[in-house]
């Protein structure tokens, strides 16, 4: 579930509970029975999404940092289409379910910076960095462990020198948290990711950047 924005003037009339319940209910009669929703929520309104059924599996933080010069690892290459399949398994363990309809597309678009760290011909993680409002964001960061993690991350900031650069963390990732600290960036504002159900199965340890806010 994404954004709903009722108008200032028509605000604290109710409308935008009976907009979001009714959604959340259509949502619901559309899918399997037990099927799983799930959102991301800013801190003012996680508890009234609280009380519609969604619970906090972990919150995320925003982080920015100026991009700065960094040798890259020659592990490092940019994502090409034939990797496209092993990026998908990639993806599927961090996020829970498969998901090419989203992945290919966003890995397509136009002027994205992508990249992949590979041992033996193995995908050990990847990142993509896409043009925001302001300055760029990481879309995902997704590693097997730490030095891979700051490896891509540091590819990222050397291919933005100078612009701001945006990267969301789940802080139940340890190791994530302690990239950031290193790197001395600055907290923006934190979501909570929330699920109305099961939470999906996924590998945390590998997340040291979420895709996007709204549920990514």
């Amino acid at each position: 579930m994404g954004f709903f924005i009722v108008k200032p003037e028509y605000r604290s009339y109710g409308i935008g509970r009976k907009l979001w319940y009714q959604r959340r209910d259509t949502l619901i009669s559309r899918l399997k029975e037990g099927a799983t929703i799930g959102m991301d929520g800013v801190i003012d309104m996680q508890s009234f999404y609280n009380k519609g059924g969604f619970k906090i599996e972990f919150r995320d933080e925003r982080h920015e940092k100026t991009g700065e010069k960094f040798d890259v690892d020659k592990s490092i290459s940019a994502i090409e289409e034939k990797d496209f399949d092993s990026v998908l398994q990639y993806d599927e363990k961090c996020f829970g379910f498969p998901r090419p309809q989203f992945l290919v597309p966003w890995l397509k678009q136009s002027k994205v910076k992508t990249f992949k760290y590979s041992e033996n011909g193995k995908l050990k993680g990847f990142a993509v960095i896409r043009k925001a409002m302001k300055g760029y964001k990481i879309c995902p960061l997704f590693a097997d462990n730490t030095k891979i993690a700051e490896e891509i991350y540091k590819a990222c900031l050397n291919s933005v020198v100078g612009e701001l650069l945006y990267l969301d963390i789940p802080v139940i990732n340890k190791d994530a948290v302690a990239l950031i600290k290193k790197y001395k960036t600055t907290y923006v504002f934190e979501c909570a990711r929330m699920y109305y159900g099961k939470p999906p199965e996924i590998d945390i340890n590998k997340i040291f950047g979420i895709t996007t806010f709204e549920l990514g």
